[in-house]
């Protein structure tokens, strides 16, 4: 997360889509680090504050005249994503090529219910760090995992700076693609369904 005074720029660090990456890019324009150690017991960890939150935090003279961005992830990428991470982080194993099980899948949803990001859901989901409670988009640009580089490079454009994307605290997998089955792929579905209208994302 990053909220730059001397640019006039908040980004909202969406887990596990990049956003490590563009908070070391951009570090050197945090004016607000104490921000960044900012946690909630069920709702977000260190640097992943949801908008609505920060907004509020802010206040709204900041939040309305500031450029806001942040990223998303294909919902079937981001879940994959998000059950190596947690599992390798709390050395469980999964070999990455083994498809995922409607247990796996069960398992890392309830075990995402801990980093929710808001009071309107029951386990992690991305627009819950981006969206208010109606769904409304609270960002102004919302680039793309599957082509951060490029829309990086827009927001850099944006905003007047020049600095080197790299990739940060990455999740070791294949394709996600390669994970899922017919019955995995439609309880991912179920389950993000939201984000993945909202985002307007397909398999």
């Amino acid at each position: 997360m990053i909220v730059s005074h001397s640019l006039r720029v908040i980004f909202i660090s969406n887990p596990k889509t990049g956003s490590k990456s563009i908070d070391a890019a951009l570090a050197q324009f945090q004016d607000e680090p104490s921000l960044s150690d900012f946690s909630s017991t069920g709702f977000y960890t260190k640097g992943h504050m949801p908008a609505y939150a920060l907004r509020d935090i802010l206040g709204r003279s900041v939040w309305d005249s500031y450029f806001k961005f942040s990223f998303v992830r294909n919902p079937w990428d981001w879940f994959v994503s998000q059950h190596f991470y947690n599992l390798q982080k709390h050395g469980i194993l999964h070999h990455i090529n083994e498809p995922l099980s409607l247990k796996d899948i069960w398992r890392t949803y309830h075990f995402l219910r801990r980093y929710r990001g808001a009071e309107w859901v029951t386990s992690a989901c991305q627009h819950a760090f981006l969206c208010d409670e109606e769904g409304q988009v609270l960002v102004d640009f919302l680039g793309r995992f599957e082509r951060l580089a490029a829309d990086f490079s827009a927001v850099q454009s944006i905003i007047g700076t020049q600095t080197e994307l790299q990739h940060v605290n990455p999740s070791v997998h294949h394709d996600y693609r390669e994970y899922y089955a017919d019955e995995t792929r439609d309880l991912v579905h179920a389950l993000y369904g939201r984000d993945i209208d909202i985002f307007s994302y397909d398999f």
